[in-house]
């Protein structure tokens, strides 16, 4: 759990992942031993982690087209990692209601698109149905909430496997 000093010392570094642990003990009224031991504990309980991010319109990737599949025959679980491994997706999803999985993926162009939907998810066996949309704008996007620890039913399976 985390307390008041924790969530302000995580929304500092949200904000500014670079702020030094000085500038933050500063900011926050605390020695910087006590922010050094608190960034350390909160990594270690996986509670926060520093990452970088990169601005997908900086890298060719304009067009951010949402999926909606229905699965058929094989496991949910099982297509989902085939769309995972798409190149440009940043999310999937398994979902209750009109649809089991609901993936996000960046394209650089109206081809990428066209590729996506026919080619791509074309090959992936089990997909009975995908509906489409194009994101027309992003209102808001907050990567500062993650699912690090967030581990999928097909992750659990393959770590009590090893």
């Amino acid at each position: 759990m985390l307390d008041e000093l924790d969530e302000r010392l995580i929304g500092i570094l949200q904000r500014d992942g670079r702020t030094t642990n000085h500038s933050l003990a500063t900011s926050l009224g605390v020695s910087p031993a006590t922010v050094r031991g608190r960034l350390k504990r909160l990594e270690a309980s996986g509670a926060m982690r520093v990452a970088a991010l990169t601005d997908l319109t900086t890298t060719g990737r304009d067009f951010l087209v949402l999926l909606m599949v229905r699965v058929k025959g094989p496991p949910v679980e099982v297509v989902a990692q085939h769309i995972s491994a798409l190149e440009g997706a940043l999310t999937v999803t398994i979902v209750t209601g009109g649809c089991d999985i609901f993936a996000s993926v960046a394209v650089a162009d109206r081809a990428g698109i066209i590729e996506v939907i026919t080619s791509q998810l074309g090959s992936i066996e089990g997909i009975s149905d995908v509906s489409c949309a194009l994101a027309l704008d992003v209102i808001v996007s907050k990567p500062v909430w993650g699912f690090a620890g967030f581990e999928s039913s097909t992750q659990r399976s393959r770590s009590a496997h090893h």
